[in-house]
């Protein structure tokens, strides 16, 4: 099972005298990751290891959340 990483947070157009190239960065789920990780480092009532499966658990879930159509 593959994980679902969003596909890239800042694409970038890297054309260069007509060399057109496509820079991806980071992905989707390790933006809203590292946006999740400081709630979880604030609060204290986890080691790190748990901390970074919390945040990412929160961004595998925001990123079903982004699926849902209104």
């Amino acid at each position: 099972m593959s994980i679902d990483n969003g596909g890239p947070a800042f694409p970038l157009d890297l054309t260069v005298e007509g060399d057109h190239r496509w820079g991806y960065g980071m992905m989707i789920r390790d933006y809203f990751a590292a946006k999740a990780l400081p709630s979880f480092i604030s609060l204290m009532t986890c080691d790190e290891e748990e901390a970074a499966r919390r945040a990412y658990a929160y961004a595998d879930a925001m990123i079903e959340a982004r699926k849902v159509k209104p």
